[in-house]
């Protein structure tokens, strides 16, 4: 039984024992009891599957369905191509799969490496989102007031929030900003005389989404064809900018009519201002005769009475405004920034670079040669930008005004380059080149099944995107030297000398969240990293690093490399500082399978790959204290190195008498020595020696002799 304990949704599970077992708990939605003989046009009843209450009686406005509505329409839009499908906003995104896949699809970018494809716990949901999001901060977005723990715990105002952001950046500012769109609107519905003030109230008689969609096809959807119904007028409406123009139905029409929102609306004309930029259609440049009511018909004469409005031969001519910016009564100079490309550089003179195989977003402010913005807005035609490639081959770039930052208007490029190499991006101001000289760009193809490992002071041999889970320890007064080692198909292919260094970034993340770039240098930069090369010359060493100093009055922060702006790595990698290793500490071992007891402490004998446990019980003291009282289980490693001097490394675990068990499993036969390190410090006074031999042969004839 089932009872209602308040007006909202609540999801039904099973439990065994007190834990949940349903894959997908049943969802039910409590309202009030339904009252009989109501007569009522409003179209409320179509929210039934949407009234809630998102806390203790607080209802969810009214707008915030519509955006939910709207949002999750113009998502589904661009995930289909995916195979993707958003049924309720707020709870779809807890995974992260659907933001990492919407992100990828509206950007044309690879959002990250890698991600659990099948998350079950909620760190996998929080590491998926938080991936998502990281892609957008790497973009140049601000998300403020935003973290991966409101999308998995399904806040759905910040996740309209977060959406909206997305739609902003993708869809809307991709051509132009919000103004622009509902600029246009207004002019493409001004000749029908309808009033058009705001995207709310003036949109809610079908009247202006009428007039637009006859506009983008003058007589073919007049407004003297409406009935009077404001919701099936907008549904009409709709329907035809579905059929004949391609419109998706973000927008219900009744939220149109009686439930208006203003964001909403905008990502639907969005897709309006898109189709009409791509098809050449300008708003009529004379008021359409339509067969209107008569308050509209009387109207109209007043603006046909306009000499100015009836004589546009003014617009045609507009060429005497075209050729202004042909010779600008100033000079401007562009300044070029782009985050994605390192734009512009530290001494503005080094080129850029970036990533081949994605679409990079640059910013061009125009100012006068005394720095200051122009006096007159700069029209929007008269700025081209120009990429050529490093064969020669030019391409006229896509040049859009951007959203107003500190009063200025940005003009926003798109750069999709084709050939690796140099590449250079100009800027022209009415056919004149607006930069002391082009802006070079080097673009580099990052190889798909690049894999890396680091040496020395951090040890990390993940492949393929992976990382260590598990945090790696370092003494506080250790090594600091890191080399980071490609692999990436055979030796002969070598990565570097496809990847210039500069593509590389190695940073450290503070626990306040801070960055600290470090310093990259050639693995022959020292003595040290000379040596790191020479004992992983298996591999191509691209680059080493130095750990500060000062990192270790913290206890613990995470390192990071990327690889154009991309992590190589799955997640961080988690550094913990310790206190510097004892040396000298002296050990006794016990092992039924190597032989190893308190009488026996001088060799242990095992054989390779026998039946037996090589499992090995130390007892190691620092001073009157156990070592792993002293240091945590992953602090300490046992350390096998095998005839040949290769070493493996074995886990630790410590038992709850402080004693530190591992085992120790060679694939040689021979003297093998096994050693203990903290932070990968050695600190065995006398290590452990074992010599594993060939399986033992069963059933053995022999002959003795003895003369006693």
């Amino acid at each position: 039984s089932v009872s209602k304990m308040s007006l909202r949704r609540g999801p039904v599970n099973l439990e065994v024992a007190g834990t949940p077992v349903l894959e997908e708990p049943l969802k039910v939605i409590f309202v009030e009891p339904v009252p009989k003989g109501v007569k009522s046009n409003s179209r409320i009843d179509q929210y039934a599957d949407q009234v809630y209450s998102g806390g203790a009686g607080e209802d969810v406005p009214g707008w915030v369905l519509t955006q939910k509505y709207t949002f999750t329409a113009w998502c589904n839009n661009y995930l289909g191509a995916r195979n993707l499908h958003i049924d309720d906003l707020q709870n779809d995104l807890v995974s992260g799969i659907i933001l990492i896949n919407l992100l990828e699809e509206i950007s044309n970018q690879r959002v990250c490496l890698s991600y659990t494809k099948n998350p079950k716990m909620r760190v996998q949901y929080m590491e998926n989102n938080n991936k998502g999001l990281a892609f957008l901060t790497r973009q140049g977005m601000k998300l403020v007031g935003i973290g991966s723990e409101d999308l998995v715990d399904k806040n759905l105002k910040l996740i309209l929030g977060l959406i909206w952001t997305i739609i902003l950046r993708y869809q809307i500012n991709r051509g132009s900003g919000t103004e622009d769109v509902f600029g246009w609107a207004k002019s493409m519905v001004r000749p029908y005389g309808v009033k058009c003030t705001n995207m709310k109230s003036d949109w809610s008689d079908g009247k202006v989404i009428t007039a637009l969609i006859d506009s983008m096809n003058p007589g073919a959807f007049p407004l003297a064809n409406m009935t009077g119904d404001c919701v099936a007028d907008i549904q009409a409406a709709m329907q035809e900018g579905v059929d004949k123009f391609g419109i998706p139905l973000l927008y219900r029409a009744v939220d149109m009519a009686e439930n208006p929102d203003d964001l909403s609306l905008m990502t639907y004309l969005s897709f309006f201002h898109k189709y009409a930029t791509e098809n050449s259609i300008k708003p009529q440049p004379m008021p359409v005769a339509t067969e209107e009511t008569e308050p509209v018909e009387e109207e109209k004469p007043a603006e046909e009475e306009k000499p100015a409005e009836e004589e546009k031969p003014a617009e045609e001519e507009k060429p005497v405004e075209e050729e202004k910016p042909v010779v600008p009564a100033e000079k401007l100079v562009a300044t070029v920034s782009a985050p994605t490309l390192g734009l512009p550089s530290a001494d503005n003179k080094a080129p850029g670079l970036g990533n081949l195989n994605k679409e990079h977003d640059v910013a061009v402010l125009l100012r006068d040669e005394a720095g200051k913005t122009p006096q007159k807005p700069v029209p929007a035609d008269s700025v081209k930008a120009v990429l050529t490639s490093p064969s020669g081959k030019t391409t006229e770039l896509k040049v859009a005004p951007g959203a107003p930052t500190d009063g200025e208007v940005p003009f926003n490029i798109t750069v999709k380059p084709e050939e690796s190499g140099l590449n250079k991006i100009d800027v022209l101001v009415a056919g004149e080149s607006a930069l002391e000289k082009p802006v070079q760009v080097n673009f580099v193809e990052a190889p798909k099944d690049l894999t890396l490992a680091l040496h020395g002071a951090i040890e990390s041999e993940k492949d393929n995107g992976a990382s260590d889970t598990e945090p790696k320890y370092l003494p506080r007064d250790g090594p600091r030297l890191v080399a980071a080692g490609l692999k990436n198909g055979t030796k002969e292919d070598k990565p570097e000398n496809k990847i210039p260094l500069e593509a590389f970034q190695a940073v450290v993340i503070l626990p306040d969240g801070t960055e600290q770039a470090l310093k990259l240098e050639s693995p022959n930069s020292s003595e040290e990293a000379k040596k790191l090369h020479e004992e992983h010359s298996d591999e191509d060493l691209a680059f080493v690093f130095q750990l500060p100093e000062s990192l270790a009055s913290a206890d613990n922060v995470e390192v990071d490399v990327r690889l154009l702006g991309e992590s190589v790595f799955d997640k961080p990698l988690k550094i913990v500082f310790v206190d510097p290793a004892p040396k000298g500490v002296k050990a006794t071992f016990a092992s039924e399978a190597l032989g190893l007891t308190p009488e026996n402490q001088a060799r242990g004998v095992g054989v390779l790959k026998g039946d037996k446990d090589n499992s090995v019980v130390a007892s190691v003291l620092v001073g009157d204290k156990p070592l792993g009282e002293l240091y945590p289980a992953d602090a300490i490693t046992a350390v096998i190195t095998n005839p040949e001097g290769k070493q493996t490394r074995s886990p630790v675990t410590v038992l709850p008498d402080n004693t530190l068990k591992f085992e120790v499993a060679p694939e040689t036969v021979g003297d093998h020595v096994v050693n203990l390190e903290v932070a990968g410090t050695p600190v065995l006074e006398e290590p452990l020696k074992v010599i594993f031999v060939e399986p033992v042969p069963k059933g053995v004839k022999a002959t003795f002799a003895s003369e006693a």
